[in-house]
C-alpha cells in the first residue's frame, strides 16, 4: 500500500513564504518590517497574516481606524485651525 502525502507543504499546507511570514509576526513584528526582512510586499504580509490570524483583521481595522481619524484631525487643524481646541 502507498502512502499519499495529503500535506506537500510541510507545514500544514502553507508555504515556506507563509510559515516565515506567521513565525515573524508571532515574533512581533510589523508587517513592514516582516516585508523588508522577507523582501516580499507588504500587503502580500497583510494577507497572509490576515488568513491565518484570525486577531490580525480586528488589529488592522483599529490601525486604519486610527490613522483615519489622524488624517480627518491634521485636514481639520489645517483648514479650520479654529475648530481644534489648545
Amino acid at each position: 500500500m502507498s502512502c499519499i502525502n495529503i500535506d506537500p507543504h510541510g507545514h500544514g499546507g502553507l508555504t515556506a513564504l507563509e510559515v516565515a511570514i506567521l513565525a515573524e509576526w508571532d515574533g512581533g513584528l510589523s508587517v513592514k518590517r516582516i516585508a523588508l526582512k522577507l523582501n516580499c510586499p507588504p500587503r502580500r504580509v497583510e494577507s497572509t497574516i490576515s488568513n491565518y490570524d484570525g486577531k490580525a483583521d480586528h488589529a488592522f481595522a483599529v490601525r486604519d481606524a486610527k490613522q483615519g481619524s489622524a488624517q480627518l484631525l491634521a485636514a481639520i487643524a489645517r483648514h479650520h485651525p479654529e475648530r481644534i481646541a489648545a
